[in-house]
């Protein structure tokens, strides 16, 4: 074990080990309580996005390290009617295959970029905010609260991964191995396929580039809406009002001042580390741009990405260039930045948009796979997938979602 100057012994996992109940019969217990009627999966639809995982499982170490098995889970969840219940968890069944299948076809995808002529692409090298990210002092709550409960626990919600993800790659414009790399060495459920995978995507680099942003300053008003979660992880907050818990560069002096508050380096929680959200995301963007122009021959005359399809997967094309979903605002100088500060949380408003039965203009149509690219090779690797999320039963879970 480690051991401090003094002499004392440092700990780090003990807080980590109380969080868990590690075996077999709280994996399935997990399970279980999950699924039977009235439990978790009836709160799942509404509730996933939560931070306080309230909704969710926290199923994920548990099939991460073999304890609960991804086949008996499927089994467990078709006899329980989980897809009736809720189509979104189900769908997230095939998502581990997806990972694995890409794992099998880029196999350096943990430190290299699938898109391959992103790798020249200009990162921010800074290690102070690179370390004030890891240790959640970044000045954004629901950020520092996710990652203080990383570290402490070893896990965090979907969504708090995910604005955390975009804080470091899209705000600070930090390279998204360093943050594989960190949550790779602090997850619980780290997975050498699932990690990398995301992490390609949410660095814009992977085979699906996020098309959503997250605003650090307004996803704690709709993750953690009454600041439990928040208060929690970041005691010195606690006596925020709600109204500025989540943005407390925003509330008055004296109101600070009342809830024991200093802000910046000779306080009690840092400033913000970045201000102008909308400026550094526009600059992360223009990083990408400027490195898809040093390669423009891996770019289409409609400005999509090319890649080399790898032997394996598709029926035909191995070996041929085809384009990969690339977003708008990469594909046209011209388009509509979408890191606009002003549209918080389009993520959110995109992702429940046209739900329901919307009728004659494509409302409530999910985006397809093979939407914006071309049908050929896309319906193909849609194959490819499907033909493996059907046919081994070995794959089935998504588990940062969990």
């Amino acid at each position: 074990m480690p051991v401090r100057p003094d002499g004392s012994v440092l700990e780090w996992g003990r807080r980590l080990l109380e969080s868990w109940d590690i075996s077999e019969q709280a994996g399935l217990a997990t399970l279980q309580r999950f699924l039977v009627p009235g439990g978790g999966i009836a709160k799942y639809e509404k509730g996933r996005q939560l931070a306080n995982a309230s909704a969710v499982t926290r199923i994920s170490p548990y099939l991460r390290f073999g304890m609960l098995s991804s086949r008996q889970m499927y089994y467990d969840m078709k006899a329980a009617h989980a897809k009736e219940q809720s189509i979104v968890y189900w769908r997230r069944l095939v998502w581990r295959d997806l990972a694995y299948w890409q794992l099998t076809l880029f196999p350096k995808m943990r430190n290299v970029p699938i898109r391959a002529h992103y790798e020249g692409q200009t990162w921010n090298k800074d290690p102070d905010s690179l370390e004030r990210w890891q240790r959640g002092r970044t000045g954004y709550p629901i950020v520092d609260a996710g990652m203080r409960e990383l570290w402490a626990t070893g896990w965090m919600a979907q969504n708090v991964r995910m604005v955390a993800a975009i804080m470091l790659c899209e705000h600070l414009n930090i390279h998204w191995v360093e943050g594989a790399r960190w949550f790779h060495h602090t997850l619980v459920d780290a997975d050498q396929a699932i990690n990398p995978m995301m992490w390609q995507n949410a660095g814009k680099s992977g085979l699906d580039q996020w098309n959503f942003t997250m605003s650090p300053a307004n996803s704690g008003k709709s993750q953690d809406p009454t600041g439990e979660y928040v208060r929690r992880w970041c005691p010195e907050l606690a006596r925020l009002p709600l109204k500025v818990l989540h943005t407390p560069w925003e509330a008055p002096e004296h109101v600070l001042h009342e809830a024991g508050i200093k802000l910046g380096p000779n306080g009690n929680y840092p400033h913000r580390i970045v201000v102008d959200l909308r400026a550094a995301a526009k600059a992360s963007a223009d990083a990408i741009r400027e490195q898809r122009k040093r390669s423009h021959e891996w770019s289409n005359d409609q400005g999509y990405d090319l890649i080399v399809l790898p032997r394996g997967s598709t029926v035909s094309h191995d070996g041929q260039k085809y384009r990969v979903f690339t977003k708008p605002e990469y594909r046209n100088v011209g388009a509509r930045f979408e890191g606009d500060d002003s549209d918080q949380n389009r993520d959110v408003a995109r992702s429940s948009k046209g739900k329901g039965k919307g009728k004659g203009k494509g409302k409530g149509k999910p985006r397809r796979w093979d939407d914006e690219a071309d049908s050929a090779p896309d319906q193909l690797w849609h194959r490819s997938l499907l033909s493996v999320s059907t046919n081994n039963n070995n794959c089935l879970f998504y588990l940062d979602c969990v």
